[in-house]
């Protein structure tokens, strides 16, 4: 096929990558025919845009798994497609008249391989709002251009606010008082129905250490065991991702997957918080037979560093799920009894994780 070499440039990483050739922002300065750009991840783009491609041009098909041999951070042009070879980058372009439905017409989709880990953000790269709440930096402005992506950035630090004020709720019933364990874990019933979780105590680590475990799925195993497996499908701000998150099935409990926007936020005292909420995106990941589509309504970590010891952590973890599809209601405050003890499992799991990164 014949191609020709658009432009040469040296990136240090896949994060560097995306920026230039997919934030359209950049791509105005070189691509002068950019009308608008459409994020999808992998699965949506191997089940609705493959077979599209196969269709435009034999040869693409050909050269997406064939791959080209040239120098990383090296980027040809082809007649049908942008590829840049070992970053898992894909720009592919619709550009001939082929009679097709007005939802692939002139379509400029991208895929983008997903981070590994989730690390919290900077305290320099934010600023300050009013109750200690970090709204958006120009850099995440400046990344983020669709407006869908706007509102989630917006719901997610709405959802950050309730999340700190669900903490003091008078309606919290104590459940567990273990004093051995040094946990405290209670629950209530919610305006929606729904039974929500709350758990405290004190990990004996640092709270940017906590969070790198949270986040970690190779690790969370070790102190959630319904947990399978995560996918980050799309980068939606600065430390706010779009999740795909599945659990396994445990006894009479079928497995449950939950499509989510996470939210990492790192306080100027120090303080880190990890929320999750639902968000209805099937297009994006369809629901499966034999799994039921559960809905988050919000959760996640708050992790303090204690005043007289920073290299210690008052934990909060809260919890409002809706398993959905049919489960007992002495199931769930089970559930989130198990739920809370986290707290004590994963004193042990940073400790694992630490070693582990020393060697």
């Amino acid at each position: 096929m014949n191609y020709s070499k658009l432009i040469t440039f040296e990136a240090s990483n896949a994060a560097d990558i995306k920026e230039y050739f997919v934030n359209s922002f950049f791509r105005q300065k070189w691509d002068k025919s950019l009308e608008s750009v459409q994020c999808v991840s992998e699965d949506v783009y191997m089940l609705r845009y493959l077979p599209l491609q196969s269709k435009l041009d034999p040869l693409v098909q050909k050269v997406q798994f064939s791959g080209i041999n040239c120098k990383n951070g090296t980027v040809y042009i082809f007649q049908e497609e942008l590829v840049i070879p070992k970053r898992n980058l894909v720009f592919f372009q619709i550009r001939k008249q082929i009679s097709l439905s007005a939802q692939y017409e002139q379509k400029r989709v991208f895929q983008l391989s997903n981070p590994s880990k989730l690390q919290p953000r900077n305290q320099e790269d934010s600023i300050e709002e009013q109750k200690d709440i970090l709204m958006t930096t120009e850099r995440d402005n400046t990344i983020n251009q669709g407006t869908i992506f706007q509102e989630y950035l917006t719901q997610a630090l709405d959802k950050l606010r309730e999340f700190e004020n669900q903490i003091s709720l008078d309606q919290w019933k104590i459940s567990v008082e273990d004093k051995k364990k040094g946990l405290n874990i209670w629950q209530r019933t919610s305006e929606n129905g729904l039974k929500c979780m709350k758990a405290q105590g004190i990990i004996e680590k640092k709270a940017d250490d906590i969070v790198k475990v949270i986040g970690d799925d190779d690790y969370r195993k070790y102190f959630d065991p319904v947990f399978d497996f995560s996918t980050v499908l799309e980068r939606v701000a600065d430390q706010t991702y779009m999740v795909y998150q599945k659990t396994k099935r445990v006894a009479i409990v079928s497995a449950r997957d939950f499509m989510f926007i996470l939210h990492l936020n790192k306080m100027p005292n120090g303080t880190i918080y990890a929320i999750v909420f639902s968000i209805d995106a099937d297009h994006i990941r369809p629901q499966q037979k034999g799994i039921v589509r559960g809905w988050l309504q919000l959760g996640g970590w708050k992790l303090e560093p204690l005043a007289d010891d920073p290299n210690k952590t008052f934990a909060t973890y809260q919890t409002e799920i809706d398993m959905r599809g049919s489960v007992p209601q002495f199931v769930m405050t089970q559930a989130n009894k198990d739920i809370g003890y986290q707290i004590v499992k994963i004193r042990k799991v940073v400790d694992i994780y630490l070693k582990d990164k020393q060697q």
